[in-house]
């Protein structure tokens, strides 16, 4: 978990009650995803990324070609930004962090189908106004 995200570690339970579920309290966190930061999957290694704006911890991990998104960025859009603890100034400046990446970086988001930065750059209403990725 990312520090920033403390809030809803704390309030898992009654947050979920909020919506009608029923959610344990999740497990403590052995590692915090913090910035600058690695995390290791198997054989490689990602950069992790701060990319607040759908919620205040939220990151994304990046390497080998790869932006393993979660819900800041989708194929045509990206993460909600109107309920509690969001912001959509902080998604903004994420946003415009992910378009510094390479155009044919793929992109995994956390909903829906793999993309490109480059092809958000292109079709993507909610890039719009950020800067152009590096090699496009």
């Amino acid at each position: 978990r990312h520090p920033a995200d403390e809030y809803f570690y704390e309030n898992a339970a009654s947050s979920a009650a909020r919506w009608g579920l029923a959610v344990e309290n999740p497990p403590a966190a052995t590692n915090d995803l913090a910035e600058p930061g690695r995390i290791t999957l198997g054989a490689y290694a990602f950069d992790i990324w701060h990319v607040p704006g759908h919620a205040p911890g939220h990151v994304a991990f990046v390497g080998h070609g790869l932006c393993i998104s979660g819900d800041v960025l989708f194929a045509g859009s990206i993460g909600r930004t109107d309920l509690p603890l969001c912001d959509a100034g902080l998604m903004q400046q994420s946003l415009a962090r992910l378009a510094t990446l390479n155009a044919d970086t793929r992109v995994l988001p956390g909903h829906g189908v793999m993309t490109s930065i480059g092809r958000e750059m292109a079709s993507n209403p909610f890039m719009r106004g950020v800067a152009r990725p590096i090699g496009s």
